[in-house]
């Protein structure tokens, strides 16, 4: 996939997950923590000029930001639901384990990226 049209899906993915940290009813600390992460993350990719793009593996390290910027979202999503977020709170205790590697993740995506 062209790097550009990557960078284009991380942006739209960051926005959803603003507006989803908004919404959420359980863990909001930890959820808008992750969105700013993932905001500074993409601040610095806004720096990047198209001869960065062109090396593979800044391609494949951005491809691998899209990736964990979308099980960010996806994570953060199922605290918006308040049937369940009562139950996954009570099971899990916050969620604990999986913000720790989501946030790991990004830091590995950071690192990967020269940032």
């Amino acid at each position: 996939m062209d790097p550009t049209a990557v960078l284009n899906i991380i942006y739209r993915t960051a926005v959803l997950i603003k507006k989803t940290v908004e919404d959420v009813k359980a863990n909001q600390q930890q959820c808008k923590r992750l969105g700013e992460r993932i905001d500074a993350i993409n601040q610095c990719l806004k720096s990047l000029n198209a001869r960065d793009l062109k090396r593979s593996e800044i391609k494949q390290s951005l491809d691998n930001f899209r990736k964990c910027v979308q099980e960010c979202l996806d994570f953060i999503t199922q605290f918006k639901e308040k049937t369940s977020w009562f139950v996954r709170v009570f099971k899990n205790q916050n969620h604990k384990e999986q913000f720790q590697e989501l946030n790991l993740q990004l830091s590995q995506c950071a690192n990967d990226l020269n940032l």
